[in-house]
């Protein structure tokens, strides 16, 4: 009994998926943005990260900023990114909040975004 209630639900299954709109010509690609650091993103997540700020110029990240912001895209903690670079925590909230005032965004995850769309990573 149980055999033909499945099969019942199969043949259904498979008609509905018959009746559905198959596509016979796949989507096509996301259009990629280049930008000058050499980093690929669709056009629409670069500019939901950019925002209207897009045009705005940006002052440059140090190197210990840009270092700081790689081991938190890393999944890094403060703390261990303060082991890795042999400075204190409070030194690396530091550099990680004057990157975020550069980058003119409100949270770490946002610079990172924003910092690997503008090519600024190595």
């Amino acid at each position: 009994m149980w055999r033909q209630a499945e099969q019942g639900v199969e043949r259904q299954v498979d008609e509905q998926v018959q009746r559905l709109p198959h596509r016979s010509v796949p989507r096509p690609a996301a259009r990629i943005v280049l930008k000058p650091g050499g980093t690929g993103f669709p056009a629409r997540l670069a500019n939901a990260i950019l925002g209207d700020e897009a045009a705005d110029p940006i002052a440059p990240l140090s190197p210990r900023e840009t270092e700081c912001l790689e081991w938190t895209a890393q999944g890094k903690t403060t703390w261990e990114i303060a082991q890795i670079l042999c400075l204190s925590d409070s030194t690396v909230n530091y550099y990680i909040r004057n990157a975020m005032k550069k980058l003119t965004v409100h949270t770490k995850a946002h610079a990172v975004s924003k910092a690997a769309v503008l090519g600024m990573f190595g």
